[in-house]
Formats: C-alpha cells, structure tokens, sequence
C-alpha cells in the first residue's frame, strides 16, 4: 500500500471519497464472496457501517495507510471535526488499541531525533546525537531499561494501533486478486487519471472458487513479502527460511505452483549470487520453470560435476519448455561435450548485421539516445522504441480481444488485462479470434486505421501492454507508415505464442527514411546480447525484417 494515500487528495474528489471506495470494495466482495467469508469477516464489514461517519472515516484512513502505529498528535483531516470523539468510538467498538502493551521497540521508530534526544534526557541516558545515525540512537536506547522506556512513551504519547488489518488485507485479495493493487486504483479513475476497460464479470469466473486456495493464495503472498525483503536486506539466512516455508506449502492448485516456482527461482538467484551456490541448486531442483534448469546445469558445471551437469543438460535437449532452455541448450551443449571430449556439432553462431559508431559521449544523455540523435542528423526519423512500441502495437491492435470475456479472464472491475494475458492460454482460450485478426492484417489494410482509432478512443485506459506516457501518436503514425503489414504479422503471430516470454528483448531504436525502416539493438563498449534479445534478433534475420546491431565506442 502507499505510504501516505492522503497525498492523493484533491478538489476533485468528493469529501469522504477513501470510505466510499472502501465500502464499494467490501459490498462487492460480499457480493461475490460471501459463501467464503468467515463470520468475523462479515460482522467486520457489517460493524464498520455501524459506526458514526466521522469514526468510520477515521478507521478508513488509518487502515489504509502504511502503520501499524499512528501518532494521534499527528492525525489531521480537514473532513473529521473531532479526532478524539471519533478515537473514542473507535477504542470502544474495539476498531483501535489505544498505548496497549506496545512496545519500546515498535513504538521509538515513530519518534523524531530531537524527541529521542528529549527522551534520553529525561531519563538520563547519554548519548552523543550528533556522531550517530537514527538507527544506531534507536540500538543504543534499547540497551536501556524498557519498563522505563514503556512508561516514558505511555505518558507523552498516545499511539493508535488499527485492528483488523488481516481482514482487510482478505478483502483486498478477494477484491484485486493480488496484494500489489489498492484503494489507489479508485483514485486514478475519480480523478480521470486513467480509466479502466469495461468488461463482463461473472459469478463463474470467480479466482477463488474455495476457502482453501484463498488462504494457500494469502499465506504465499505473505511468505513472497517476507522473502523479497530478506532479499533486499541481503539476509541469506532469512532467505532460506522462507524458502523453505514455501517448498514445504503442499498444494493442488496450478496457479498456487506457479507462484512457488517463481518464488524458488527468486531466492535462489539471490543464494547463487551470494557464492552459495550449493544452497541455490537445492532449491533449484525444486521446480522446472525456467530458468532454474539452466540454472542446475551451470552450476553443476562450476562445481566440476561435468557428468551430472551433462545429465541434466541432455533433459532439457529432450523436452524443452520454451525458446530460452532451446537457445541455451543449443549454446551449451557444446562447450560442454567439447570440455567432457565427446563428440559434438559445432555451434554455428550467428553473425548479425552490424554498424561501428564512435560518437562524442554526452553524459546528460543515455547511449541510446546518443546514437538516436546521429541518425536524426542524417535524415532520418525515429525514436526510443524498445519493448514498449512492439506491446503497445500488439495491445491496440487486438484490444477487444484482449478483453473479450473468456472463463476465468476478469474478476474485478480494476485489471489492465486478463488473468491469463501472459501465459500460453492466453493464445489457447481465443485462437479462433486471433487467427481471424492475423488473417485480416494480411488480407485487408484496415490494421492500421484499427490500431490508431484504439489509440485515440483508448487513450488512458489501463491496458498492461500500452504504456500511455511513453507511446506518443506521431511515433504510432511513423511505425505503420513504415512497417510492412507481413513483418507486423509475423512478429505478432510469434507474441501471441506466449506474451509472458515473447514481450521483451526488442531492439532499442525505430527509424525510418524514404519508406524504409530500421531496427537498432545499441550496445556499448563491453556490452553483450542478452538471450531475450538474441531470440528477435534470429527470427528477424529469418523474416527478412531490416535490423542491425549498432556497436558505440566512444572519441
């Protein structure tokens, strides 16, 4: 959630927008839900609207923001007369702790510096504030008493703690489907800073069709949180904790699975990348989903194990899972057989078209857009294109595919695509449709007459694929002046394949001149092809598709 959704306010939204958001929120959960509700989650909503509109409000904004202790010198809203009539009601209708057996610990992060300065005065306790950090005040006064510490902050302070934080966080995830969504994405369309599709929700699309896959759903995306911030705090010992809550979730539910092996695969990079390589192939081998078998077979290189790592490399050959484990088996394979002195097919490697550039280094612009601005100067048209020109194309060209109704697609009225949008059902569950699409790009010249009139009817309307802010009209115009529909096709045909691993490794720069176009990877001093980017590169030499790589050294 946003550290602070007040900044969001605006004259533009009515007084008290946050609680009517949120009770819209709890009535279509209830709505859809309430067979799956416990009956504390249900008597929470219902008290909530029991509650005089200053305190419901009150709890609302709270509840809503990043805590779990708030300060109640430091609330102020406008829209709520009286903060402590509202506090009141809230402690007695148990929607808040008041200074109840919080912590010292909990509690002086909340503290400025110079209000630990006045606590350790208080209480003598010496410390130099002027050679230490925050963190380093905060260690040091927890060395002290904390019965004195607890009754010093009972008695300058009043700390609100808001309940039912668990229970709202259900509602979310019954509501979004997910945790990384919030009460923002209501603001956004109130406000009219972006819209969002309209599309057909029905009671048999529900994503949770159980209690069970809704607490397996939450007790993982918990566990990912935990996870994910041992990660950034480089804890390798936390790390493995939480991996192994997750190897231990037993489930039957296929997209539950997916999210642990995605989650494997994330610890166990970061373990690889900590040198503990051993610890990252254990839990490697716990899943299949790329790239952690590619992953294995590195690893049990590196620890000279040639024979197994030869084993598992031979696995991936037989039954490959996507272009990338074939583009590594293909690279690997020999490099491996020739160290092992077994007999082998030399890789052929691909050799692309490419163009040396030595260019002044401007530091205020990035590379790219050095060697953007070397083409504008000779004549030519174009612009930073990358991923978001090739999705953005693809989104506005089959958008009300995209947002046809398909079992299980749509569930809430706030997604910027299908559920499915980026794996391979996607393609499955509307093949006729895009078949018919493809076939009416090659057929008929209405393609680009489609996309621009999307772009212009669409705009600001959320859609994962168009990124709005960054996909300009003029460039839109000059890509379909310029593209020939056949390259169009054949590079959609092979994204809607499998959108999840097909979206990215698109070539830096569009430019065109005298109906011709060019698309250029840029790759600085030392730099190298990345396998996403490989891929393209290989089909667009296949398909005739005009490209080169564009090497910069520098003057």
């Amino acid at each position: 959630m946003p550290s602070n959704q007040d900044a969001t306010d605006s004259s533009e939204l009515k007084v008290g927008y946050y609680l009517d958001n949120f009770l819209t929120l709890v009535d279509y959960v209830q709505s859809r839900y309430r067979h799956l509700l416990l009956d504390t989650e249900i008597n929470f909503a219902d008290t909530i609207r029991s509650l005089d509109l200053q305190a419901a409000r009150l709890y609302v904004r709270l509840i809503l923001r990043t805590g779990p202790f708030f300060r109640l010198d430091k609330i102020h809203y406008p829209e709520i007369i009286d903060i402590d009539i509202a506090v009141n009601e809230l402690h007695k209708k148990r929607f808040i702790k008041i200074n109840d057996s919080f912590s010292a610990a909990e509690l002086l992060p909340f503290l400025t510096c110079q209000e630990l300065s006045l606590l350790c005065q208080s209480l003598a306790i010496p410390l130099k504030f002027n050679q230490l950090n925050k963190q380093q005040i905060l260690s040091l006064i927890l060395t002290y008493d904390h019965k004195l510490l607890d009754t010093y902050l009972s008695e300058q302070y009043c700390f609100l703690y808001p309940m039912y934080a668990e229970l709202v966080q259900i509602y979310r995830l019954l509501f979004f489907g997910n945790l990384y969504q919030d009460m923002s994405e209501f603001i956004l369309e109130d406000l009219g800073v972006l819209k969002f599709e309209k599309y057909q929700i029905q009671d048999k699309d529900r994503l949770f069709q159980s209690r069970e896959l809704l607490e397996q759903t939450l007790w993982l995306l918990n566990l990912d949180t935990e996870l994910r911030l041992a990660i950034d705090k480089k804890n390798s010992a936390e790390v493995m904790t939480q991996l192994d809550k997750i190897v231990a979730l037993d489930t039957q539910y296929e997209n539950i699975q997916r999210s642990q092996q995605k989650a494997l695969i994330l610890g166990a990079r970061f373990l690889e990348k900590c040198k503990y390589v051993e610890l990252a192939l254990k839990y490697y081998q716990q899943t299949n989903y790329p790239p952690s078998r590619e992953r294995q077979v590195r690893i049990w290189e590196k620890l000279g194990e040639d024979q197994k790592a030869l084993e598992q490399l031979e696995m991936i050959e037989a039954t490959p899972i996507d272009d990338s484990e074939q583009e590594f088996t293909r690279v690997f394979s020999a490099k491996l057989k020739k160290k092992l002195h077994l007999p082998f097919n030399k890789t052929k490697r691909l050799s692309h078209p490419s163009k040396t550039l030595e260019l002044k280094r401007c530091d205020n612009l990035s590379i790219e857009q050095n060697v953007l601005n070397h083409y504008l100067a000779r004549g030519w048209d174009g612009f930073y294109a990358e991923n978001t020109l090739w999705n953005g194309l693809f989104g506005l060209f089959f958008w009300d595919i995209i947002f046809s109704s398909s079992i299980g697609a749509f569930f809430n009225p706030f997604q910027r695509g299908p559920k499915d949008l980026f794996s391979f059902e996607f393609r499955h569950n509307r093949q006729e449709k895009i078949t018919q699409r493809l076939q009416e790009l090659i057929q008929k010249g209405s393609y680009k007459k489609r996309i621009l009139q999307n772009y212009q009817e669409k705009y600001l309307t959320a859609n994962f694929l168009v990124r709005w802010k960054h996909l300009k009209l003029e460039y839109l115009k000059l890509t379909l002046e310029a593209i020939p529909a056949q390259h169009l096709h054949l590079i959609f045909n092979l994204m809607a394949d499998n959108l999840g691993a097909n979206r990215s490794g698109f070539p830096d720069l569009f430019v065109s001149r005298d109906e011709t176009y060019q698309l250029i990877e840029v790759k600085g001093p030392g730099d190298q092809l990345q396998l996403s980017q490989r891929k393209w590169l290989k089909h667009f030499e296949r398909w005739n598709i005009p490209y080169h790589v564009c090497r910069v050294t520098w003057l």
